[in-house]
């Protein structure tokens, strides 16, 4: 008698064809899943990278709108910027991207953007700087909107006030971008202007050099007339002093 799993030796039943062809079919969906995040991580992140000056490591990690809408109390003691959360964020996204996993044109430059971010995140004066910066960009949204509180209880009024101190963020970075800018152009040309007034000052010693080793037996000869006739000046002297000490005597 044939066992309930095989209807044949050697040949599967219907149930255990089914068993296979549905992990095959699970397997397959998994893999469509993943592709489809993949794809939307990826184009969320090119996008950001085609549309910002200054990318703000907040929306590469695309963390909550609550950092952009609770402002942070002048009393507080921790860092409104969670670093937990910033490491959490970094993994899932990382994961959907990482070169081993992705397969997708860019994977590598969206799993560099994500990088990057999380690696500002992670250093603490950078995390201050951003929430200052966070902090600003709300007060700018505030007074331009003239409001005098946080429309907590209405979802899409947030939703859009969070949008707007985003954008203000952006436009405060790339502002900061734009003024690094000129630092650093105002810093290359000056270190520019330094270099070449050094090669000129060593162009004028070596021209110095150069002359002053060309008239060296000018020189020389000059020192050899000078003595001589310092010499002769003396002789005199003395034969002078020799005459008239003979008339005295």
């Amino acid at each position: 008698m044939a066992t309930p799993t095989t209807a044949a030796k050697g040949r599967p039943t219907a149930a255990a064809a089914k068993s296979e062809d549905d992990l095959d079919i699970d397997t397959f969906l998994r893999t469509e899943s993943t592709v489809f995040h993949q794809n939307i991580e990826l184009t969320r992140l090119l996008t950001l990278s085609r549309t910002s000056t200054a990318l703000n490591p907040l929306e590469v990690l695309d963390l909550p709108s609550s950092i952009y809408t609770t402002p942070t109390p002048a009393t507080a003691t921790t860092d409104p910027i969670d670093a937990k959360l910033v490491k959490q964020q970094y993994r899932k996204k990382s994961l959907l991207l990482h070169p081993d996993k992705c397969k997708l044109a860019d994977a590598d430059k969206g799993f560099e953007m994500l990088k990057k971010a999380e690696t500002e995140l992670s250093d603490p004066g950078k995390r201050a700087w951003l929430s200052a910066l966070v902090g600003e960009a709300r007060q700018t949204v505030f007074r331009r909107r003239k409001l005098v509180r946080i429309p907590h209880e209405d979802a899409a009024a947030m939703k859009e006030l969070a949008a707007q101190i985003q954008l203000e963020v952006r436009r405060l970075l790339t502002d900061e971008g734009q003024r690094d800018s000129v630092r650093l152009k105002n810093e290359v040309e000056r270190k520019a202007a330094e270099q070449a007034a050094m090669a000129e000052e060593k162009k004028r010693k070596a021209e110095e050099d150069k002359v002053w080793e060309e008239t060296r037996d000018g020189r020389v000869d000059s020192w050899r007339v000078f003595l001589k006739k310092g010499a002769a000046v003396k002789k005199r002297k003395r034969e002078a002093e020799s005459r008239k000490n003979g008339l005295l005597g």
